[in-house]
């Protein structure tokens, strides 16, 4: 076991006679996630990459002692590399209790990824998605400018970690628009949640469907859906491209 996992968890904490290391390497795990990727945006590969490359060593020249430590790590960048589903359902938790762990592993051992066939929010061409890239980074709707191939990625549930708005109300609000004037499926707010494609400023996890039903409701009810002024000269650019 490596010495970061000897430290990681009191008896009390894991309510077993004896140390658990893939219990603590689990921990670890998520509290690493918590800090590094929730709270201070970190790459996620990176997150990973690091994760493993630090608790590689073991202290220990007992064989089984070894090849048990290589086995748990091989099965933890299994789970952060090919079950990115299970580690968002359960590293986003406020808490990551044993019971949790228990029903990850489970999850991990039993119950294979579902690979459905991609769902799209919508289809723009390359005209469209210009003008919506440079609407977006025009407003300032999101921390940091946006590019061509991110937004494409957004609509294609394709990004690989959530855009961060710095205005989520008014980002909403311009989907909602292009769901109105027919751009987007019927059921793009669920996709957005369940593809985990938006968080709010200082938000610890991506906006769920009830988040994003209530902010695009509370936006409609504060304004008319015509003269939306830029929003309006917005969709009227997209349709003559189209």
């Amino acid at each position: 076991m490596c010495s970061r996992c000897l430290g990681q968890n009191t008896k009390s904490e894991i309510e077993q006679p004896e140390v658990d290391e893939l219990w603590a390497l689990f921990h670890a795990a998520y509290e690493q996630y918590q800090v590094e990727v929730i709270n201070s945006d970190k790459l996620y590969n990176r997150f990973v990459n690091d994760f493993i490359s630090y608790h590689l060593p073991v202290f220990s020249s007992e064989e089984h002692v070894i090849r048990e430590h290589v086995m748990h790590l091989s099965a933890m960048h299994e789970l952060l590399t090919e079950r990115v589903d299970l580690v968002k359902k359960y590293f986003c938790k406020k808490d990551f209790t044993f019971v949790d762990y228990e029903a990850m592993y489970q999850e991990f051992n039993t119950v294979g990824i579902v690979r459905k066939q991609p769902e799209v929010i919508a289809n723009f061409n390359h005209e469209q998605i210009s003008l919506i890239t440079a609407f977006v980074n025009e407003a300032n709707l999101f921390i940091e400018p946006v590019d061509e191939e991110t937004l494409t990625a957004f609509f294609n549930c394709t990004l690989g970690q959530p855009l961060i708005a710095a205005n989520a109300s008014s980002f909403l609000l311009l989907l909602n628009m292009l769901y109105k004037s027919k751009f987007l499926v019927f059921g793009w707010q669920k996709l957005v949640a369940d593809n985990g494609l938006l968080k709010s400023n200082r938000a610890k996890c991506s906006m769920s469907k009830t988040a994003i039903s209530s902010r695009v409701a509370e936006q409609m009810t504060r304004l008319p859906y015509t003269g939306y002024g830029q929003y309006s000269i917005l969709i009227k650019q997209l349709k003559e491209c189209m």
